[in-house]
């Protein structure tokens, strides 16, 4: 699936053009299929490019974000998927992140950043990791291990209902970072984009082209993000909101309200592919 999305305000025409890609795993793929990927945006030539997560395996990311400054000169926004924390901590990979790209003039990461990024006067773009917080489905009950409880501090060496609470905590943070600059572009902005790596609602998680079951769901679903966008969203009826997500590796195109579309990433592992050029007014 390759979405191709008009984002516009009223009957503006597009003033600005995104690519937005997700679950890259670059290091699962081929140099030749990663110089082929890049080249693809390349041709497209947008005035931004949106980064989904899942990068890479752990924070070898950095080498992969250093081949796209090189080669791209226009904004880069990102934000970062479980796979890019393996072989490290949750909080030390976002710390160091942030003193990496801390005032870059091209490259922003979005996670834990309080102010709006405005794409267009009518276009702004907020964005959060956001993290698989064990709310939807059945986790207790879930038979699922992710390499994630093995290979990231915060959750290794844990049982179930410590891990339970721990990515309870996980999708609170996201949701509570998230809400106030959301709150800020839909007072301010007839259309916002918000950037994350796990879907927000459980319909937009597919598998074979079905919702997520009880088993899964818990492992892919970041429930709490999910209820504050719609909460937050339900004061502002004549807003936009378009959700960029992934982490499941099946896309989907869902409407959660009249005024809230959720899009999600489809990965190919090893064939690294844009997921959709936006058009915004």
């Amino acid at each position: 699936m390759s979405h191709r999305i008009r984002f516009l305000f009223s009957d503006h025409p597009p003033s600005y053009r995104v690519v937005w890609v997700t679950d890259l795993h670059l290091d699962a793929a081929k140099q030749e299929h990663v110089d082929r990927f890049l080249e693809k945006i390349r041709e497209q030539n947008p005035d931004a490019i949106l980064i989904g997560g899942d990068i890479s395996n752990g924070v070898n990311f950095f080498g992969y974000l250093e081949k796209f400054i090189k080669l791209f000169h226009h904004p880069i926004y990102f934000v970062l998927g479980n796979h890019d924390f393996y072989f490290g901590s949750i909080k030390k990979t976002r710390q160091l992140t942030h003193r990496v790209f801390n005032g870059h003039k091209r490259v922003h990461y979005l996670t834990g950043r309080s102010d709006v990024v405005a794409l267009t006067p009518n276009t702004a773009l907020v964005g959060h990791d956001g993290w698989s917080d064990a709310r939807a489905g059945s986790f207790l009950q879930s038979p699922i291990i992710l390499n994630d409880y093995l290979l990231i501090d915060e959750l290794k060496g844990l049982t179930t209902a410590q891990r339970e609470n721990v990515l309870n905590r996980l999708g609170k943070e996201a949701a509570d970072e998230l809400r106030s600059p959301y709150l800020n572009a839909l007072t301010r902005y007839k259309n916002v984009l918000v950037l994350t790596h796990t879907p927000p609602f459980r319909e937009a998680c597919l598998y074979e082209g079905k919702m997520c079951d009880e088993d899964w769901a818990p492992h892919f679903v970041c429930q709490a993000l999910g209820e504050m966008l719609k909460d937050v969203l339900k004061d502002f009826p004549d807003r936009e909101v378009l959700v960029l997500c992934g982490h499941s590796h099946h896309g989907a195109d869902q409407k959660i309200l009249p005024n809230l579309r959720v899009l999600t990433g489809h990965c190919d592992l090893g064939n690294p592919a844009i997921q959709g050029v936006i058009a915004i007014s």
